[in-house]
C-alpha cells in the first residue's frame, strides 16, 4: 500500500520550500565532452554474442553534436585509446564509426580501474571536469589477477583513489552493466558518487537505447514531440533528424512529408540522408517544409525527432539521482538565437506541460503555464517532490506554441537513502553501510551489529566510519567456531534539521568457513520490503524540515460510502448486506469505542498508581529491615532503571571469543562497546540476533470520545482511498492524467 507520504506533489516554485535542489537556469547548451569506455573482455562473447556494442557506439557517434568533444577507450587486461579525444565533426564521426565496427571480445581480464585512470589523467592533474561525462560499459567485475585478494584490493582502490579525482573535478560517470553478472554494486556506487546514471542492460539488444539515455544526460538536444507517429515542423527549423527504433525484421521505415510524398532508405531526394543499422534507422532532412510529417513504421520506445533551430526550449538539467525527501526544481525558458524570449505576446500563447512517468507506464501531467499570467522574466518554474516509489522516472516537458512544438525528456532515479551490502573477502565477510543521501548527518549517526555465534556466544560491535570512502564498515570473522552466524544490524540516524530515525532490518545469516573460491561476492542484504521501510523512516524524518507550511493541502477525501459506490457502482445500502464487504464503523460505534478506550485509560492509570504505591511501601519495609545488617545502614531509594551490563563471566567469555578475529584492539574489550547507546542484548526467550528495545511510557490520550471517533473515521476514509489507488500520479494533474498505457489497454482487451 502506498503510504500517506507517498504522493506526487508538484507545486509552484513561488512556495518557499526548504531543501530544494536548486536548478541551473536554462541557457544555450555549452559544448560537452563524452568519454566512452568499452569492455572487450572475453566474457562479452556470451553477453553480447552479436557484438551489438558496435551499432550502439556508432549511434552515439552519429548523435553527438558538432562542437562537442569525444573519445573512445577499450579495455581488457590492457587499455587502448581507440578513438583519441578530439572535437566532434564529420571526420571524427567517420573515424569513430570505422573503429568501433572493429571491436571484438578478445581480452582476458577486466581492468576497470586502468581504463578509468587512463581516461581521466587530466582530471587527476587538476583539470576541471565540468561538462565531462564518462559512459562505462562492462559485463564483469574487477578482474586483474587470478588471486581474489588482489582483485578485492583493486576494487577498494577504485572506490577511493581512482574515483576521488573524477568526483572532485565535477565530472559525471554513467555506468552500464551488461547483464546481472556484472558487479552492479560497484557500478552503482561509481554512478551515485559522481551524480551519474546507472543502468542494467538485460540483453545486448537494449544497448542502443541505454547508451542514448546516458548520452541524454550529457547532451541536451532540441526535440519535437511525436504523437501517433506524427510530428510538426515550423519555419524556424533548419534541419531535423528522426531516430526510429524498430525490431529486427520489421517492415522498412517510411517518412511522409506534409505534401504526402513518401521516402524510404535508398529512395529519397538529396536533402534527405538515411542511415540504417541493427535495431534503428537514422534520417536527417535539411531545409524541411513546414507542416505535419509522419512515420509509417512500428517505432519502439526511445524513438525521437531532434531539431536544429533558432527557436529553442531550454530546460534546467535535473540530477540523475535523488533521494527521499529531496525537492527538485524545474525551470524552462525559450531562446531565439542567443536571446531569452520574455515577450508576453509570445509567452501568453504557449502551453507548457510537465509529464512524469515510471517504468510501469504510469504517468501524470501538469500544466505549469498560465495564459493570463505569462512569466515576466521568461522562466517557467515548478518543483518535483514526494514521488511514490523508488526507481526510474522520465520527466518530460512539452511546449505547444500553436505554430511550433518543442519537447524535452530526461531520466531521473529515485534511490534508497542508505545501502547495506555484504562483501566476501577471502575467508571472512565485510558488512558495509553506505549513506547515499547527503541529508543524513553521518557525524550524528551510529551503526552497530549484534552477532550470535553457532555455539551460543554473542557480541555487539559498532561499525567504524571511513571518511574517505564515506561509509561504515566492519570485518566479520568467526569467533564461535564453524557454522551459521546470525547478524542483526541496528542504525540510529539523524537528518538535516535534527530529526531522528532508526532502522532494524531482518537478521542476516553468515556461514563459516566461507567459500573463498567465490571471487568477488558483493551483494545487497536488504529486500524490497526492508528498503521500503527504510525509505519511509528517512522520508518521515526529513519531510517536516523540507515541506513549507505554505504548500497546498491535499484534496479532502469524500465519505467512505461515496468511495465504495464509485468503485463498485452499487449503492452503499446494498453493500452493507453483503457478508464479504464490511463497512467501517459509524460515528455512534466510534463514540462507544472511544469511550471504552478512555475508560480503559483511566483504569490503567489507577492500576499504575496502586502499583507504585505498593512498590514504595515495599521499599519502606526494606529500609526498616535493612538497618543494622553487618553493622551498617543501607539506604534504599525509589528504584530506577539501570543500563544493561554484562556479568563478569559473560564479559570474559565474549572477550575470549572475539579477540582472535578482530583487527581493531580498541574494540575488543566489552567495556568499549557503548551498550547504553544501543538496545540491550536479547534474553534467552527472544529471537536470536534481534535487539530488544526498552518500552517507553505510553502517552495518555486526552482527546474527547467525539474527537477520537472523528479521528478513527478520517483514518478509515484515508486507508480506503489508498487501498484503491494504484499510483500516486493522480495528484499531479487535475485536468489530464493518463493512468494506464496503451499497451496495458491492449492487454486488457485481448480475448480470453
Amino acid at each position: 500500500m502506498i503510504s500517506r507520504l507517498s504522493l506526487i506533489v508538484l507545486v509552484a516554485a513561488a512556495f518557499c520550500v526548504p531543501g530544494i535542489q536548486a536548478a541551473e537556469q536554462p541557457s544555450n547548451v555549452a559544448p560537452t565532452e563524452v568519454r566512452l569506455l568499452v569492455d572487450i573482455s572475453g566474457s562479452m562473447k556470451q553477453n553480447d554474442p552479436h557484438n551489438l556494442r558496435s551499432p550502439a557506439l556508432s549511434l552515439v557517434a552519429r548523435m553527438l553534436p558538432d562542437g562537442s568533444r569525444a573519445g573512445v577507450w577499450t579495455f581488457g587486461r590492457m587499455v587502448n585509446a581507440l578513438v583519441p579525444l578530439a572535437p566532434v565533426d564529420g571526420a571524427w564521426r567517420e573515424r569513430a564509426v570505422s573503429q568501433v565496427g572493429q571491436i571484438r571480445s578478445v581480452a582476458l581480464f577486466t581492468n576497470i580501474g586502468g581504463v578509468l585512470e587512463a581516461a581521466s589523467t587530466d582530471l587527476k592533474a587538476g583539470a576541471s571536469g565540468e561538462g565531462v561525462h564518462f559512459i562505462l560499459l562492462t559485463d564483469g567485475m574487477v578482474d586483474i589477477s587470478e588471486e581474489p585478494e588482489t582483485n578485492a584490493r583493486e576494487r577498494a582502490r577504485i572506490l577511493s583513489e581512482v574515483l576521488t579525482p573524477i568526483k572532485r573535478s565535477g565530472a559525471r560517470l554513467h555506468t552500464i552493466a551488461l547483464s546481472r553478472n556484472a558487479d552492479t554494486s560497484l557500478m552503482r556506487s561509481l554512478a551515485l558518487e559522481t551524480g551519474g546514471l546507472f543502468s542494467v542492460a538485460e540483453s545486448s539488444e537494449t544497448l542502443s537505447r541505454i547508451f542514448l539515455q546516458a548520452l541524454d544526460q550529457a547532451v541536451s538536444a532540441e526535440q519535437a514531440p511525436i504523437e501517433n507517429n506524427a510530428f510538426s515542423i515550423d519555419a524556424s527549423v533548419q534541419e531535423f533528424t528522426v531516430l526510429a527504433f524498430v525490431e529486427d525484421g520489421a517492415p522498412a521505415v517510411k517518412l511522409v512529408d506534409p505534401a504526402g510524398h513518401r521516402y524510404q532508405n535508398g529512395e529519397h531526394p538529396p536533402s534527405v540522408r538515411w542511415y540504417q543499422d541493427r535495431g534503428y534507422e537514422l534520417i536527417t532532412v535539411t531545409a524541411p517544409s513546414n507542416g505535419e510529417w509522419k512515420l509509417e513504421a512500428d517505432i519502439q520506445e526511445g524513438s525521437r525527432v531532434t531539431l536544429v533551430t533558432d527557436l529553442t526550449m531550454r530546460v534546467s538539467p535535473l540530477p540523475a539521482n535523488f533521494f527521499p525527501g529531496d525537492v527538485l526544481e524545474l525551470t524552462a525558458a525559450f531562446y531565439e538565437g542567443e536571446e531569452r524570449v520574455s515577450s508576453p505576446d509570445f509567452l501568453s500563447v504557449v502551453d507548457v506541460d510537465v509529464t512524469i512517468s515510471n517504468q510501469l507506464d504510469l504517468s501524470g501531467t501538469k500544466r505549469i503555464s498560465a495564459t493570463e499570467q505569462p512569466p515576466a522574466d521568461g522562466f517557467y518554474r515548478d518543483v518535483i517532490q514526494g514521488l511514490p516509489e523508488l526507481g526510474r522516472y522520465t520527466v518530460s516537458v512539452t511546449a505547444d506554441g500553436k505554430t511550433f512544438r518543442r519537447h524535452f525528456a530526461q531520466q531521473i532515479q529515485l534511490n534508497p537513502p542508505i545501502d547495506v551490502e555484504l562483501e566476501g573477502a577471502g575467508d571472512h565477510y565485510r558488512l558495509v553501510v553506505i549513506p547515499r543521501s547527503e541529508r543524513i548527518l553521518v557525524d550524528r549517526t551510529q551503526v552497530a551489529v549484534s552477532i550470535n555465534g553457532p555455539d551460543g556466544s554473542k557480541v555487539i560491535r559498532p561499525l567504524s566510519y571511513e571518511a574517505q570512502a564515506r561509509r561504515w564498515g566492519l570485518e566479520i570473522e568467526p569467533f564461535g567456531g564453524e557454522g551459521r552466524y546470525q547478524a542483526q544490524l541496528a542504525l540510529d540516524g539523524v537528518v538535516e534539521g535534527g530529526q531522528a530515525f532508526n532502522f532494524r532490518p531482518g537478521p542476516l545469516s553468515l556461514d563459516f568457513p566461507r567459500q573463498a573460491s567465490r571471487v568477488g561476492e558483493y551483494r545487497s542484504v536488504l529486500n524490497k520490503e526492508e528498503v521500503g521501510k527504510l525509505t519511509a523512516e528517512v522520508t518521515e524524518a526529513i519531510l517536516p524540515a523540507s515541506v513549507s507550511a505554505e504548500a497546498p493541502e491535499f484534496t479532502e477525501l469524500p465519505p467512505v460510502e461515496s468511495l465504495v459506490q464509485e468503485k463498485t457502482g452499487m449503492p452503499s445500502e446494498r453493500l452493507r448486506d453483503e457478508p464479504a464487504i464490511q463497512s467501517p464503523p459509524t460515528n455512534r460505534m466510534a463514540i462507544v469505542v472511544g469511550a471504552a478506550a478512555g475508560l480503559g485509560g483511566v483504569l490503567l492509570l489507577i492500576g499504575l498508581g496502586l502499583w507504585l504505591r505498593s512498590r514504595r511501601a515495599s521499599a519502606d519495609d526494606l529500609e526498616e529491615t535493612s538497618k543494622g545488617v553487618a553493622g551498617s545502614e543501607v539506604q534504599v531509594s525509589e528504584p530506577e532503571p539501570e543500563p544493561p551490563v554484562m556479568e563478569e563471566d559473560e564479559a570474559a567469555e565474549v572477550e575470549e571469543r572475539v579477540e582472535p578475529g578482530l583487527a581493531e584492539p580498541d574494540l575488543v574489550e566489552p567495556e568499549s562497546v557503548q551498550l547504553q547507546s544501543w538496545p540491550e542484548q536479547p534474553s534467552s526467550d527472544e529471537e536470536p540476533g534481534m535487539f530488544s528495545v526498552d518500552d517507553e511510557p505510553e502517552e495518555v490520550d486526552t482527546r474527547t470520545p467525539e474527537e477520537i471517533a472523528d479521528a478513527i473515521l478520517a483514518e478509515n476514509q484515508l486507508l480506503a482511498a489508498l487501498d484503491e489507488e494504484e499510483f500516486g500520479m493522480e495528484d499531479l494533474d487535475i485536468s489530464d492524467t493518463e493512468v494506464l498505457s496503451d499497451r496495458d489497454n491492449e492487454a486488457d482487451n485481448k480475448p480470453v
